[in-house]
């Protein structure tokens, strides 16, 4: 078969070493052997992304949708507080419906696919609307290739003091 290369969501192509490493003997999640392989895989994931020991990395087991919807799901307290979604392609719709779907009070930036959107726009829904908890978006949009201003909207978050969940499943590590 020819190996052919793959530009998309998924399915992920691996190397033929990583896919003869998948085949040692099912490990019990219960034992000793998972759990050091677990712990060793957390400090990895910190050390990926340069955080220090204060940092706990959190491994989800399921989709990066499943993943998505676990934190989302999560970061609401209070009925009161909103979120600013801010999308241009088919995964921050994704993000929408996980957010619907919890019923989370939503403001929501939707410009065209692969169009970036106005930071100045970003800016005046959130000096408008303190109430505002979260904003999420989508940092690559696989569903047009785009990459978003993720650092500038990040640089907005801090400013006014929100927390600022980035959909990176396709970027992490990558960027």
């Amino acid at each position: 078969m020819k190996k052919q290369k793959l530009f998309s969501p998924g399915p992920v192509m691996v190397e033929d070493n990583v896919r003869k490493a998948l085949l040692h003997p099912d490990i019990c999640h219960r034992s000793s052997e998972f759990e050091e392989l677990f712990q060793k895989l957390q400090k990895k994931i910190c050390t990926l992304f340069g955080a220090d020991d204060s940092y706990y990395s959190l491994v989800i087991s399921g989709s990066g949708t499943a993943a998505n919807e676990t934190v989302l799901s999560s970061l609401f307290a209070s009925s009161h507080d909103k979120v600013l979604l801010i999308s241009n392609g088919v995964f921050g719709e994704r993000l929408e419906e996980i957010i619907q779907k919890y019923q989370i009070p939503m403001l929501k930036i939707d410009t065209p696919w692969a169009t970036p959107p106005d930071l100045k726009d970003v800016e005046q829904v959130l000096r408008e609307n303190p109430d505002i908890k979260v904003i999420a978006m989508v940092f690559h949009e696989t569903s047009t290739g785009m990459i978003n201003p993720v650092h500038e909207v990040g640089e907005l978050s801090q400013k006014y003091g929100k927390i600022f969940f980035v959909d990176s499943i396709s970027a992490a590590a990558g960027q």
